[in-house]
């Protein structure tokens, strides 16, 4: 559905979105961050054709430091409005290095 890649050196996040079965209307996915023993961190509203570029926060890049795994939730036209998933979780995907 996404691929996402995370470059470290220049602090990016890019995702590219396959052809996806329409979403549920007046809804976003958005991507989160599973840090060990912490709360989600949003990565940002998944696009929903195309790719997009956008630059990591340090408390984004903290967050992906520590995660084994990302997910995806439904969530309100824009992301969550408290800062955490409220939606459903409809994608858990573990995170891999690549060299």
């Amino acid at each position: 559905m996404w691929q996402v890649q995370v470059f470290g050196t220049t602090n990016r996040l890019v995702v590219h979105a396959a052809k996806l079965s329409a979403r549920p209307a007046g809804r976003d996915y958005e991507l989160w961050a599973l840090p060990k023993g912490g709360n989600p961190v949003s990565l940002g509203v998944l696009p929903a054709e195309g790719t997009s570029t956008r630059a990591l926060t340090a408390i984004q890049k903290a967050a992906l430091a520590s995660s084994s795994q990302v997910a995806v939730s439904i969530e309100p036209p824009g992301g969550s409005p408290t800062g955490q998933p409220t939606g459903d979780i409809v994608f858990m995907a573990p995170l891999r290095a690549s060299g």
